[in-house]
């Protein structure tokens, strides 16, 4: 019996001591004043948890943590206020950073100090970044960076324009071709006009610029000055200079000309010299047949005119060779001249 009277007698302390501190109102019940601990016995905020929280959700319901803090800061901490992670959720009207959210680590940083996105890989058992910011500020991302709508599944970036098939730039790794490594801008109606890779070629890696690659206009424009501290090969032409088109049949065009120390022009044979003039069966025209071409056409024969050359221009090595020609023959018709004189001479001894 004395057991039975001290229960209830403590029980009325307890509920005393309770009704002291909580107030129940409708279906609320609240506190003014002291700490709520669950999981430990010295709560040291208003809620104290040691354990974890969760909140169970059905298929259409939302359940939320809010933080009325419209001029002020709602913060989740992982070590304090003054340590470790911290996530801050600025009011609407905060005085700083209004509206904002941030991330950021207070503390010593160390090498692994980062903000993270990451999955969990169940079948290595360990947690994959994706998308890591360093204490420095650096930005990596694992595997790809999408703006607007991917174009190739291999991309390691993708940065799309605001219309339909229209990319302004393509960082990409492509597995299903050559080009390991490449930058690509400039998509119209689905074809990518301009290209700049890293590719695989017959002659190992090497940097490679694709003007017009997969349609466009097949041009590259280099606006300033341009060092090629190696080879340099083009498969097609070259025009230097404010050139509106080029002349047909021709690999480069130079306006306004070159200066150069040197020029060694390539002769394809032996029979693109004028050697051929000095062999027993050419045929060396009468000078009174030159004379009469000259009087005729106003230039010698087989030497282009005035007219053709300012049309055509002139092939520098088949004009060394013409030119070498009509000296041939000027020292044949000296010779031919001097057994002559010799004759007369000796007529008139």
């Amino acid at each position: 019996m004395k057991k039975l009277t001290l229960s209830i007698v403590s029980l009325c302390f307890i509920n005393a001591a309770i009704g002291q501190s909580w107030t129940t109102s409708g279906g609320n019940i609240y506190s003014l004043t002291g700490n709520v601990g669950i999981g430990t016995a010295t709560p040291n905020e208003k809620l104290t948890v040691d354990g974890n929280i969760s909140f169970l959700n059905s298929a259409t319901a939302i359940r939320c943590i809010y933080g009325k803090t419209d001029a002020g800061t709602f913060s989740i901490s992982s070590g304090g206020y003054y340590d470790g992670s911290q996530i801050n959720l600025f009011g609407k009207t905060a005085s700083v950073n209004a509206g904002s959210i941030q991330l950021f680590s207070i503390g010593t940083p160390n090498s692994n100090t980062a903000f993270t996105f990451s999955n969990f890989d169940q079948t290595n058992n360990a947690w994959l970044d994706q998308m890591r910011i360093t204490k420095d500020g650096l930005v990596n991302i694992t595997k790809r960076l999408n703006v607007g709508t991917a174009i190739n599944t291999g991309a390691m970036a993708v940065f799309q324009g605001p219309s339909t098939g229209s990319t302004l730039v393509d960082l990409m790794n492509a597995a299903d071709n050559d080009y390991n490594v490449q930058l690509r801008f400039g998509l119209a109606g689905g074809q990518i006009q301009h290209m700049i890779t890293n590719r695989m070629t017959s002659d190992g890696w090497g940097l490679t610029i694709i003007p017009g690659w997969g349609g466009g206009s097949k041009t590259l424009n280099i606006n300033g000055s341009t060092y090629v501290g190696q080879d340099l090969t083009v498969s097609n032409t070259v025009a230097v200079g404010n050139i509106a088109s080029k002349p047909a049949g021709y690999k480069m065009y130079v306006e306004q000309g070159i200066l150069t120390e040197k020029v060694r022009v390539a002769i394809q044979n032996t029979g693109s010299w004028a050697d051929y003039v000095f062999a027993d069966n050419y045929e060396l025209k009468p000078l009174h047949e030159v004379e009469s071409f000259i009087n005729e056409n106003k230039h010698l024969p087989d030497v282009p005119s005035a007219d053709e050359v300012v049309k055509d221009g002139i092939d520098v090595a088949a004009m060394n060779a013409k030119l070498l020609q009509k000296i041939e023959e000027l020292t044949l018709y000296v010779i031919q001249q001097q057994k002559e004189i010799e004759q007369l001479k000796a007529k008139q001894k």
